[in-house]
């Protein structure tokens, strides 16, 4: 988001990030502009090699635990990811999810909190979240002007209240950077997000068919928080978990997340990299959903290619049906379609 605001100002930004964005066909280029716009990751701790002027800060959870080890460490880490923003830059914060207390003991010399709370500097208000195109009201707590309240329509075209609050961290860095906020709200309505993120890939069987990237358990909660909304039947999940490390460190985390699907299809893990750990497979997530009382349909079907046969026997006209995970899931998508 931030990337196409800076395009929509002219600012021609080079930008480097993890998803391939809609607008651009891709997920890095190169501008002739003062501004790099980059996507840092904390799963190897290369994060902390970056050395921003703005560095924003959406969330920190348990995730990754085959190299951090430890949850307190990895929070430790965006402290020192904090401390190595330059001279007269600025940090933006989550001050729901993060919090504002963590905010305040950053070295940061700047810090910049968003969310819905009021306390924060900038907040959304009046949400409408319908017709997967969410509206709301930005507010600006505007401590560069004698702390004066600002406000400013914001429209999306990406649905879910994970994208109002990832494009309330866009506008922070706008407003950090002294940047126009009532354009930089407008051109946010142009923004389709990037591909697998809620991608809707067509219709089958009378159903929306849609391709998502999540992986981890608030990233799951957060697509099906999003789905529900438009929800007219159904909702059919299809999900592949990711990394056996991830997996053995989180199967009973993920035991509330998927309570807004009806149907769950759970086939076996995408290892990436990694070796088989033994005891690990998707059977351990659902054994561990079913012995802590969950009680929608729930299938495991290891193979992925046994998927599309399942999935063209239960959609029914008007469902929603979500493929999930990380991995090579994206190939069920590709062969329900063509069913």
């Amino acid at each position: 988001m931030i990337s196409m605001i800076f395009r929509g100002l002219e600012l021609d930004p080079t930008i480097i990030v993890g998803g391939e964005l809609n607008e651009l066909g891709t997920n890095a280029r190169y501008g002739n502009g003062d501004y790099v716009v980059a996507e840092a990751c904390e799963s190897d701790g290369t994060f902390l090699k970056y050395k921003p002027f703005a560095g924003v800060i959406t969330n920190i959870e348990e995730d990754h635990m085959d190299y951090w080890k430890d949850f307190s460490f990895l929070k430790e880490s965006f402290k020192k990811f904090l401390s190595n923003i330059k001279k007269g830059g600025f940090a933006v914060i989550n001050g729901d999810e993060v919090g504002i207390d963590f905010a305040k003991n950053a070295t940061a010399e700047k810090i910049i909190t968003y969310g819905i709370d009021k306390k924060n500097d900038l907040h959304a208000s009046d949400i409408e979240l319908a017709g997967f195109l969410p509206k709301y009201n930005l507010i600006v707590n505007d401590s560069q002007n004698n702390n004066c309240k600002k406000e400013y329509t914001v429209s999306l075209s990406v649905p879910g209240m994970h994208n109002v609050k990832n494009s309330l961290a866009a506008l922070a860095v706008c407003y950090g950077l002294g940047l126009n906020l009532e354009k930089s709200a407008g051109i946010l309505k142009y923004f389709t997000g990037a591909k697998r993120r809620f991608e809707k890939r067509g219709e089958k069987y009378g159903a929306v068919i849609i391709d998502d990237y999540a992986h981890h358990p608030s990233e799951i909660k957060a697509t099906l928080d999003a789905a529900a909304i438009e929800k007219k039947k159904c909702i059919i999940t299809v999900f592949q978990p990711h990394r056996y490390s991830r997996l053995a460190n989180l199967y009973t985390k993920f035991n509330e997340c998927f309570r807004g699907t009806d149907v769950l299809v759970i086939t076996d893990v995408f290892g990436s990299n990694e070796r088989p750990i033994p005891g690990v497979t998707a059977r351990l997530l659902v054994d561990s959903l079913i012995e802590d009382g969950y009680d929608k349909r729930i299938a495991y079907i290891p193979s992925l290619k046994d998927i599309p046969d399942y999935l063209g026997m239960i959609i029914k006209k008007d469902d929603i049906v979500i493929l999930m995970g990380a991995g090579d899931i994206t190939r069920v998508t590709d062969e329900l379609l063509k069913k």
